[in-house]
Parts: structure tokens; sequence; C-alpha cells
């Protein structure tokens, strides 16, 4: 039985290859530049939290509105399959962006970066997974061991609730602790050594499932 040689223009394989690169290239000139990576200042060598929560909540969150939408526009027709592959696919581009720590934030070597609330909404829980994680004082506390989701009410003045993302790690002892359902500042560190090359964000949620 004879095979027949299947012929491929080369200027289909040309376009796959750039339709196949595009996509990281545009979610990472959609959300860095301008100042980015931002120079932290620290205190003691931990992070101010507010610094880090700025370059979050007042740079990348308002950049990834709509960021599905302007990843589709940047794109040529079709580049993201069809209609029922395209939420898979925009929401695996949008998880695997490839934009790391050190892309966001400037900070000392011997620095600690301060677990908030808003670092663990955006960040790939796999980038945590494992890091050893200190309290203020320098006491190792344990190794990160997941995100997890607490609802609040707004309070006696808004029927609102809201969400904060929260962690457990895993004592020294192999007791599983939680780091609280209050708003986390700099209670929790990891070293900026361990986590400055690792993935920062993961935007899969701007998909719905």
């Amino acid at each position: 039985m004879k095979l027949r040689a299947i012929l491929v223009p080369v200027s289909a394989l040309i376009a796959f290859t750039v339709f196949a690169t595009v996509p990281d290239t545009v979610v990472r000139d959609l959300l860095l530049g301008n100042g980015l990576p931002a120079r932290i200042k620290s205190k003691k060598k931990i992070a101010r939290w507010d610094q880090i929560d700025q370059v979050l909540n007042q740079v990348i969150v308002p950049k990834a509105e709509g960021l599905p939408e302007k990843i589709k526009a940047a794109l040529p027709a079709g580049a993201l399959g069809d209609l029922f592959s395209e939420k898979i696919e925009l929401r695996n581009r949008l998880a695997s962006n490839g934009i790391l720590f050190s892309e966001l934030f400037q900070m000392d070597d011997d620095s600690f970066l301060p677990l908030t609330n808003s670092v663990l909404k955006l960040a790939p829980e796999s980038s945590l997974e494992g890091l050893p994680v200190f309290s203020r004082s320098g006491e190792s506390l344990g190794t990160f061991a997941g995100k997890t989701r607490y609802e609040r009410s707004g309070g006696l003045y808004s029927s609102r609730s809201y969400t904060l993302i929260t962690f457990q790690y895993k004592a020294q002892n192999g007791e599983f602790r939680s780091a609280g359902n209050n708003n986390l500042l700099d209670n929790f560190l990891v070293r900026w050594k361990d986590v400055k090359d690792r993935p920062a964000l993961d935007l899969a949620f701007l998909v719905s499932p």
C-alpha cells in the first residue's frame, strides 16, 4: 500500500505558525508596557503590599477589561477556531499567557512578596504550590497548599456580597492551616527569588466556561 504525500502550501504553513504564536504576543502587548515592571519599595525586606495591589488593580485589571474581545479583534478571522472551540481556545490562551512576576514587579532578590488577596486572585495556583510561606517576622510557617474562596457580606448598609481569595498552607507538623478569611495584606509572604520567574497571571476567568 502506497502512502500519498500530503502537500501543504508553504503559505499555509507560515500562516499557521504565525497564528499559533500571535495570541500570546497579543496578550503581552495588551497588558505589559507603560512602566512595567514597576519598582516596588520594601520595608524590612517586605515589599509594600499597597504598591503590589496598585499595580494589579489599577494597571493590570483595567487593561484586562474586555481582553477576550480585544484578542479576537487583533487576530485574523478563524484564528481561534469555530464558535464551539473559541471559548476553550481563549481560556487556554488567557491561562497560559506566560507573563512572569518579574515582568510586573521589580524588587531585590532578598525581598519577600506579600500574598495579598489580589495576588492570590490573579496568580495561577501552580505558581505558588509548594512554595515556603513565611510570617512577617520571617518565621517559616510551612508550604503553600492551594487557594480557597470565601464569600463575604457587604455588611449592614449593603446587600452586595464579594469574594475574597485566601489560601491554606501545610505546616511543619503536616497539618493544613487556613490563612483566614480576612483581607490579606502582608501577613503571609513568599520569597521573591522563589516566585519571580513563575507565571503571575491566570486570566481564564475572563471567559465564562
